[in-house]
């Protein structure tokens, strides 16, 4: 039986796993192989599925040589329509169309794809083909292979390759310490502005309810933290009068 390697587009799409590449075998081996596999100068374009069934069924396969100008849109095509495939699935096919070695396909009418191009054909976003690019050059192989299998998100694997910084890293900086020192920087010590709002809310709060919105309008430039901060401290102090 023939040795016929894979074309490197044959490769962009996932292989079966291993039990439906068995049931493939299974029906191949009852009713024969329905559909010849595709060859592309001397390589399997599309159908090494096929083949590999073929040859656990001990079926003798058929070829057919592909006709056709644009052999990244024929893979691309048949496997969307055939194949279920998750977002993150089509996001690594994405990213894989987004890397091709120069020439895989030089036939296309696109030539080499970029990542919005690759992103468009496989209809996910840039973004998500973003995260499957850094999980092929960053993450491990089985790392790949399960997002490959949609056994995982592209967004999950790509944290688990760039994981956020935390406080056990030097370089980590909360984000409160980022914020409050801008908001002293506009308003001053943020300690004496609780205060002062917390003062002048406890006051109004003692008078009508409907001066409340006049006092949330003039300190609605005041900062959230120092905003909430004196509600919570206004509301403490009335009821312990309560």
């Amino acid at each position: 039986m023939s040795e016929l390697k894979s074309h490197p587009l044959a490769e962009l799409f996932p292989p079966l796993d291993d039990d439906a590449l068995q049931e493939l075998a299974a029906d191949i081996r009852k009713n024969g192989l329905r559909q010849a596999i595709i060859t592309y100068k001397g390589q399997v374009l599309d159908g090494r599925n096929r083949l590999a069934a073929c040859r656990i069924a001990g079926v003798e396969p058929r070829f057919k040589e592909f006709a056709g100008n644009d052999p990244l849109g024929y893979v691309v095509s048949l496997n969307l329509t055939r194949r279920h495939l998750s977002e993150s699935q089509r996001a690594m096919v994405a990213a894989k169309i987004a890397t091709l070695p120069k020439g895989s396909n030089q036939h296309s009418p696109i030539g080499e794809p970029s990542q919005a191009q690759a992103a468009k054909m496989l209809n996910v976003g840039k973004r998500s083909v973003e995260r499957a690019r850094k999980i092929i050059e960053k993450a491990e192989p089985k790392l790949i292979a399960e997002v490959e299998q949609g056994k995982i998100s592209v967004s999950v694997a790509a944290k688990a390759v760039s994981p956020p910084k935390s406080p056990a890293d030097p370089t980590y900086v909360r984000p409160a310490d980022r914020y409050l020192p801008a908001q002293e920087e506009r308003l001053g010590p943020l300690d004496t502005a609780r205060a002062n709002i917390s003062g002048e809310l406890a006051t109004l709060l003692k008078g009508k309810r409907a001066t409340l919105k006049a006092w949330m309008a003039q300190h609605q430039g005041d900062g959230i933290q120092a905003v909430l901060a004196a509600f919570a401290a206004a509301i403490s102090a009335i009821e312990k009068h309560l």
